[in-house]
């Protein structure tokens, strides 16, 4: 004699096989990795030793690739809503790739923040982010020389890495601006990238 199942239904929206991770899982496993920047190998021990649910590190990987798949879209609107800003900021900081030197390029607002690896530095990379060559805001950046050969922009200079040890930056009362330039716009972008702790 043979069984048959009386019944088979419809899994519910977004199962996509018959035994998955739930997607509020999938949330934290991409957050730990790609969001605190867990190695695979961490995340998958902390998924075990937080929530008792058993993950092995290629788990990890493939449902971060699965995730970043579904980001139709997302990255021309972080670009567009970054270029349109009134401010935003700049920045660059050397990055080992495969044992080689690379830069991670940084374009960020109070919302969105766009990281880019690229082999170069300099105006090459920032004219493949896109973002910087039709910026017309204000550039919030270091002192570094290829940010002012954009002239659309005003340019003020982020004085964060310059505070001295034991200064913090705070965006409340009693600020001090340092060495903004580029006028009265720049000056305005100041409360939100350029001002440290009077003391």
């Amino acid at each position: 004699m043979r069984l048959r199942a009386p019944h088979q239904g419809q899994g519910p929206a977004g199962a996509e096989a018959p035994v998955q991770y739930g997607p509020r899982i999938v949330a934290i496993i991409v957050y730990l990795h790609a969001g605190q920047f867990l190695s695979k190998d961490r995340t998958a021990v902390a998924l075990a030793e937080l929530f008792g649910i058993p993950c092995s590190s290629g788990t990890v990987a493939a449902l971060t690739a699965r995730a970043a798949g579904r980001l139709d879209g997302f990255l021309e609107q972080v670009h567009e809503q970054i270029a349109a800003s009134d401010v935003a900021g700049f920045d660059e900081t050397g990055f080992r790739v495969e044992g080689r030197l690379a830069w991670v390029h940084c374009a960020r607002t109070g919302r969105y923040t766009l990281l880019m690896v690229h082999a170069k530095r300099g105006r090459q990379a920032a004219e493949a982010m896109g973002i910087l060559p039709r910026f017309t805001g204000v550039a919030v950046h270091d002192a570094w020389a290829p940010y002012d050969t954009y002239t659309a922009p005003d340019h003020q200079l982020c004085c964060a890495q310059y505070a001295e040890p034991g200064i913090m930056r705070n965006g409340a009362a009693g600020v001090a601006r340092v060495a903004c330039r580029g006028g009265a716009r720049a000056d305005a972008g100041a409360e939100r990238f350029c001002i440290i702790a009077a003391g």
